[in-house]
This record gives structure tokens, sequence and C-alpha cells, in this order.
């Protein structure tokens, strides 16, 4: 992740997710396409952080 990366709220994530597969529904642009697929990977990612957490990080319950 970016330095500069600020963590999404669980919200946004839900509506950047959806965003994306409507981009990739779309079957228009190749390019936008694997972006908004690599773009639904991060955030597939960051969702499963946000539910289970990581060796380090125990997932936060206000969250779920």
């Amino acid at each position: 992740m970016s330095f500069f990366h600020r963590p999404r709220a669980p919200n946004e994530l839900v509506k950047s997710v959806e965003t994306d597969l409507a981009i990739i529904e779309e079957k228009k642009d190749a390019k936008a396409i694997e972006k908004a697929v690599k773009s639904l990977t991060k955030k597939a990612e960051q969702i499963k952080f946000l539910l289970y957490g990581d060796a380090e990080n125990p997932p936060n319950n206000d969250v779920i």
C-alpha cells in the first residue's frame, strides 16, 4: 500500500466495488476492465482485512 494511503470506510469500499463491477459489466474498454479488476482485487484484500484482521491486528468489531 502507498505511504499516503488512508484507510477507507466500509461504506466507501462497497460503493467503489459497485462502481468497478459496473465497469466490468459494460464490457466496452479492455483497459478499463483490467484496471477495474486490479482495483477489485485490492479492495477485496481490504475487505478481508476489515473482517478477519491479520496476524498483528485483530478484526475491528465496530466495523463488522
